[in-house]
């Protein structure tokens, strides 16, 4: 009996110790056992969450359908305080008489978050790139056409004028020759 009672009070400091909800749901989906970090992330004291159908719970808290359904497709969101929470979660069914399921809930906004940040500089730096493609573009166009107004330049001014005073030249030549 010792052994069973050291037993029992462990699994329930672990249990309540941990910083993931955990939550065991009967058949009919009514809330059999919640945890404090659960019932924290809900921000409702145990007392009203045990005992609770899960979409009855979905409905005290003003969650979306997502929380609502969260139990089978793994995903919620929560709205506190203006922010949107995150939260997944996974099931795992208990074997026993009746059979229970265990619902294993974390938040992970602070991920979410993350991750829509990085997409959000990944997408930055991708407009930045085209940006900077597309002025490298104008500065090579812009190059190119200088240095054909400079090669007609030349070839227009200077040549010309050479060209023309050498057949000057030639022409004076011929005069004085003549």
């Amino acid at each position: 009996n010792e052994t069973l009672r050291e037993s029992e009070e462990r699994l329930r400091t672990v249990f309540e110790a941990a910083v993931d909800g955990i939550i065991e749901l009967d058949q009919r989906d009514v809330i059999v056992h919640a945890n404090g970090a659960f019932c924290q992330m809900i921000d409702l004291p145990q007392t009203l969450v045990e005992g609770q159908p899960w979409t009855a719970l979905a409905a005290s808290i003003q969650a979306d359908d997502a929380f609502a359904s969260m139990p089978a497709t793994g995903q919620g969101t929560l709205q506190r305080e203006g922010h949107a929470i995150y939260l997944e979660s996974r099931t795992s069914d208990i074997p026993g008489d009746p059979p229970r399921r265990l619902l294993l809930v974390r938040d992970v906004t602070a991920a979410r978050v993350a991750d829509q940040t990085i997409r959000s500089l990944f997408k930055f730096l991708q407009d930045r790139d085209e940006d900077r493609t597309r002025l490298m573009r104008r500065i090579n166009a812009t190059i190119e056409a200088t240095r054909n107004q400079i090669a007609r330049d030349l070839h227009d001014g200077p040549v010309q004028g050479v060209s023309a005073a050498s057949l000057s030249l030639e022409a004076v030549l011929l005069m004085l020759k003549a």
